[in-house]
């Protein structure tokens, strides 16, 4: 969709994040241990069980623990847009056992200004870029939205009406849709949740109107 706004440097940013969709870094502190893995690894998914990150990042789980010989424990830590859990992997020990699956919030939660209590670039080290998503529109089965410009009428006509969920304050699937909002000149209602899954439950219950997600 044409940008009819001159592009600024928070435009920029957020093109910028949206195009990376959900480039996911395991993190973790360099270890010196020669017998590293010797225990059980404890890998932190920012976002809650069933979403399209919690998925992915079990799905590897299963492989990696079958290639390191010990198991690998999903530890979902959700909310404030991935925020809890970024945290708690920048704070757990530096012996190589706590694993962290950052998404691209993990770099928009610093561009939109949210405090944190440590330092986005230096405190992690990024080991392994494992995939990259596309982000979808969606909408309950029975809406009668069937296209983007659909849901564009429907807000068009009735503004500050039509809901999304996101996975967040400042996840991609929340700048995708403001993004969308500000390009077709919309006035949605954004309702943040601690990751998709349970904004889907709330969507495929008739209490949501649409959501963007992997």
């Amino acid at each position: 969709m044409n940008m009819p706004r001159p592009a600024t440097r928070r435009t920029l940013l957020a093109g910028a994040a949206a195009a990376v969709a959900s480039a996911m870094l395991p993190a973790t502190a360099q270890t010196k241990d020669p017998a590293w893995p010797s225990r059980p690894i404890k890998l932190i998914v920012p976002y809650a069980a069933g979403g399209g990150t919690d998925i992915i990042a079990r799905s590897i789980a299963t492989r990696l623990s079958a290639r390191l010989g010990q198991p690998i424990v999903i530890d979902n830590k959700p909310g404030a847009g991935g925020a809890i859990g970024f945290e708690a992997g920048v704070k757990a020990p530096a012996d190589g056992y706590t694993l962290t699956f950052i998404t691209s919030a993990y770099a928009t939660n610093a561009a939109t200004g949210r405090k944190m209590t440590y330092d986005p670039v230096r405190d992690i080290s990024p080991i392994a870029l494992v995939g990259k998503t596309s982000l979808l529109v969606a909408v309950p089965a029975s809406s009668p939205v069937k296209t983007l410009k659909d849901l564009a009428e429907m807000a068009r006509a009735q503004p500050n009406t039509v809901t999304y969920g996101s996975s967040g304050i400042g996840s991609m699937s929340h700048l995708g849709m403001e993004m969308f909002a500000a390009d077709a000149k919309l006035r949605l209602v954004h309702v943040p949740y601690k990751g998709m899954a349970p904004a889907f439950a709330d969507m495929m219950g008739g209490n949501l109107q649409a959501g963007l997600a992997t």
